[in-house]
């Protein structure tokens, strides 16, 4: 038997645990079941599935099955963020059943004649004529980048693309449905930049029509839908790896006090890495997506309190209201306090040097969402999760802890 095969399984399944199929305390897939879906000996199913309870994301209950417990999700993700070989194995996803409904509609190689890219904007609805392309989309940069990589693909793919702007309101929603099913698209890529936007309504009237569908920024929580993402957790599990190399052990969080899956992701990851070391702790400052100078203070003090010496923020913008708190209180940054942060840049306004900073290539991202479209629309059996591996810029922003 091939540890190989048993590898590549491991893989596959945690795919599959992060795929949002799954609860935490429910039931994960049989021994038999992986045995016939992966189409595996009782060997390898028995080591990928040993190698699961060795990390901790599946427990076995009273004999009757394996569980997953609370975190799971979290830790498969770690487990794929680290296991790069596992991350990247073509096979055996190929036997993952995902969207067979709309997969068998189509003939194998049948080319691709044009997708539609809707981008969920609160001020958008309509159709984009080309012209329209770059004054639209200077509203959110991080949506432009994302457009461009997938309009770069899709150049080298040979591949129209129309694009759609639709401001999330059930409205809007129907409208954007009937504008982009009058272009006939073979795809569609959803591109969700709201926290409040419910993509799974729209995806799920493409899907029902027989329109592939791969989703943005979002967990794709239908069993049909395609999904890429940064991989958040891996994120912030290594933002904490970079302070704790560097001797630190009073860690701060700063975030969103909102509930949006790509922040919460970054800040779950941080905090389960620095639980696994000892004699280490984390503050947490959670604030409201309306920033004023004056919601910092709290921060400045909780950091003093607690003798913090690195701080990882989720999102760029915080560092830029935070900045000149600092600075007024005289904190230096690096040598009083470490910073890293995740952004397209690793430039803030109010720092005049750049900063060690987990760079968010949106343009990747549309890039990578092109691809999984156009093999999904071809008829192969398309990949659920796509993750972007975080990659850190080093600029001298996190300095050894001095004890």
């Amino acid at each position: 038997m091939s540890l190989i095969a048993a590898d590549r399984l491991f893989g596959a399944l945690l795919v599959e645990m992060v795929s949002g199929h799954y609860m935490e305390g429910e039931r994960f897939l049989s021994h038999r079941r992986i045995m016939r879906q992966w189409r595996v000996a009782a060997e390898t199913a028995n080591l990928a599935l040993g190698r699961l309870r060795a990390e901790h994301v599946v427990e076995v209950k009273d004999r009757s099955g394996h569980y997953l417990p609370e975190g799971f999700r979290e830790r498969a993700l770690r487990v794929l963020h680290g296991a790069d070989e596992l991350a990247d194995a073509p096979t055996p996803l190929q036997q993952h059943r995902l969207g067979m409904k709309v997969l068998l509609n189509w003939r194998t190689g049948r080319p691709v004649k044009s997708i539609a890219v809707v981008l969920v904007l609160m001020s958008g609805d309509g159709r984009l004529r080309p012209e329209e392309h770059d004054t639209t989309l200077a509203r959110c940069a991080a949506s432009s980048l994302t457009a461009k990589g997938i309009f770069l693909e899709a150049e080298c793919l040979r591949v129209p693309v129309n694009f759609f702007l639709c401001n999330g309101s059930p409205a809007s929603r129907e409208r954007t449905l009937g504008r982009v099913l009058n272009t006939r698209p073979d795809g569609v890529i959803l591109i969700k930049r709201m926290a409040s936007f419910q993509e799974e309504t729209l995806g799920k009237s493409f899907l029902q029509r027989g329109i592939p569908v791969v989703t943005l920024y979002s967990e794709g929580k239908d069993s049909d839908m395609v999904w890429g993402n940064f991989n958040n957790v891996g994120i912030g599990a290594s933002a904490a790896d970079a302070f704790l190399r560097k001797g630190h052990q009073k860690l701060a969080v700063l975030t969103y006090e909102t509930g949006n899956d790509n922040f919460d992701d970054r800040l779950r990851g941080f905090l389960l890495r620095a639980a696994e070391k000892k004699r280490t702790s984390v503050a947490e400052f959670r604030l409201p997506m309306k920033l004023e100078k004056s919601l910092f203070q709290p921060v400045l003090a909780g950091l003093r309190q607690k003798r913090v010496t690195a701080l990882f923020s989720t999102t760029a913008e915080l560092l830029d209201h935070f900045f000149p708190v600092l600075q007024e209180a005289g904190i230096r940054v690096p040598d009083d306090l470490s910073v890293l942060m995740c952004s397209s840049v690793p430039q803030v306004a109010n720092f005049p040097r750049p900063l060690d900073t987990f760079i968010l290539d949106f343009a990747q991202i549309g890039r990578t969402a092109m691809r999984a479209l156009n093999s999904y629309c071809s008829g192969q059996v398309a990949q659920k999760t796509h993750l972007l591996k975080p990659v850190l810029e080093a600029h001298g922003s996190v300095l050894d802890c001095i004890r």
